[in-house]
């Protein structure tokens, strides 16, 4: 399943039933050319341009590339609003690497502050992916939708980019380790200045199956995957915003 996934490089886990159930379900929705095009054919998404992009573009913006290009991972639901997938508050992140110990091929520690990153979503199984929520000793990863994620994630690299991000580890720390698990939780905030119905999912791919490799198949920038209006009102005191 992690080879499916573009994950191989970590270290394998078992697959359980479900997980078997999803990958024949999956197999079975595949016609012969499906497959020769995904695991045979020269410069495939999944065998060239996937493993590059790893830890390069954020959950969200891979699982797009993964759709238009038909290797969306087995098991998740297209449905936006559906809560399924991780988010990590990397402001409130601690460094404990329990996360990247338990699901690896889900979570990794960024270098620039040392917190922990959802680098790709459903790399482990369910359970494997909750163990790890659970062990967080400050419960900073979040359960949330793919509309949620993809706005959380393009405010993310906002504050990156805009260097706001170094000022905000410093105090979500520190608030972290004072108020553990009782801290009040403020990582929504961004969600309440987006309309989540207006953000697009995963549909189904008008074309029927897999993209052509080339610029059409890679995702937009990071913190573009909004479109401009939807970031405007992320950031309402940007200049490069403003009217």
């Amino acid at each position: 399943m992690l080879a499916f996934l573009g994950g191989g490089s970590a270290p394998r886990r078992a697959v359980g039933p479900a997980g078997r159930r999803a990958v024949v379900a999956r197999l079975r929705d595949l016609t012969d050319e499906n497959l020769t095009a995904i695991f045979e054919g020269e410069g495939t998404f999944l065998d060239q341009e996937r493993p590059k992009l790893l830890g390069e573009l954020s959950s969200s913006a891979l699982l797009e590339a993964d759709n238009r290009n038909g290797v969306l991972p087995p098991g998740i639901d297209r449905d936006a609003s559906l809560v399924q997938l991780v988010y990590v508050d990397e402001p409130s992140c601690i460094g404990c690497r329990y996360c990247t110990q338990i699901a690896r091929s889900t979570f990794r520690m960024e270098g620039d502050f040392g917190a922990a990153r959802a680098f790709q979503q459903l790399g482990d199984e369910p359970e494997v992916v909750e163990e790890a929520r659970d062990c967080c000793p400050v419960d900073c990863i979040h359960s949330v939708s793919f509309a949620e994620l993809k706005v959380l994630e393009a405010h993310r690299q906002g504050q990156l980019d805009s260097g706001a991000m170094a000022a905000a580890q410093g105090a979500g720390k520190l608030a972290a380790r004072a108020e553990g698990r009782d801290r009040a939780p403020n990582w929504r905030a961004p969600l309440a200045r987006v309309r989540l119905d207006q953000v697009g999912g995963l549909e189904e791919p008008s074309s029927g199956g897999r993209a052509e490799l080339g610029d059409e198949s890679l995702p937009p920038p990071p913190g573009q995957e909004l479109g401009w209006e939807t970031l405007a009102s992320l950031y309402p005191d940007d200049e490069e915003f403003g009217e």
